[in-house]
């Protein structure tokens, strides 16, 4: 898993296998989706005017320093959980929430 903070990790893991029973992944579009992340290459400027980076410091998958050198690269806003893994969403979504809102009603800015 690429969580950090789920408290009861067997019950996310439970539901995950629910979801893959119900629309299983072939074998095929995984490795496609494999290989197109190997080969991913960002562009050297930011792909939008208006840009937020979310990471995880304790992300094991993704290196959050990563995050922090495209936000440099593309002058754009980046935020890192102290705590959260690769999925912030499922480590702590309250914290994306308050994030987002925060730097689009801040003009640019992720709180």
């Amino acid at each position: 898993m690429t969580t950090r903070l789920v408290r009861n990790p067997a019950a996310v893991i439970e539901e995950w296998r629910q979801w893959r029973r119900e629309n299983p992944v072939s074998r095929r579009n995984a490795l496609r989706q494999i290989l197109a992340a190997a080969r991913y290459r960002a562009p050297r400027k930011r792909p939008f005017d208006q840009l937020l980076l979310l990471a995880g410091a304790r992300d094991a998958l993704v290196d959050p320093r990563c995050s922090l050198q495209l936000a440099a690269q593309w002058d754009a806003v980046v935020a890192v959980h102290p705590e959260a893994g690769h999925d912030l969403p499922l480590d702590d979504a309250a914290w994306v929430l308050a994030r987002v809102r925060c730097w689009i009603e801040g003009a640019g800015t992720a709180g």
